[in-house]
């Protein structure tokens, strides 16, 4: 059982983050958890994978919601925003994922509660 080390996480973290995931993002794209919600979401919204990773792509620091450092399943940490995608809030939940693989995106779907921005 690890010691969690909990750390303010500044809007620095996040650019740093987003900026290193649109790196890895333009080299070895991006997979989506293949979990029925998010399709439904696409579905719902009338959009594509495309579309979808151009909206994770848009994200910045005020969309910021929550950090996450289990690194348990998916082998890198997690980073959670919200994004309003045709009026409705998206809450989308993404990793760098492994070294030299895509990054992942574990969530992407509509928010079950009102998503906090603390950089809003």
């Amino acid at each position: 059982n690890r010691m969690i080390m909990m750390r303010e996480i500044t809007v620095e973290d996040v650019r740093s983050f987003l900026n290193s995931m649109n790196v890895k993002l333009d080299i070895y794209g991006m997979v989506f958890a293949d979990r029925k919600r998010c399709q439904e979401t696409m579905r719902m919204l009338g959009i594509n994978e495309i579309v979808a990773k151009n909206i994770v792509r848009s994200l910045d620091a005020t969309d910021f919601s929550k950090y996450f450092d289990d690194t348990s399943q998916w082998g890198c940490d997690l980073w959670a925003f919200g994004k309003d995608v045709k009026g409705e809030e998206i809450y989308i939940k993404i990793g760098l994922g492994l070294p030299d693989r895509q990054t992942v995106c574990v969530s992407f779907h509509k928010a079950d509660f009102p998503i906090q921005y603390p950089f809003k």
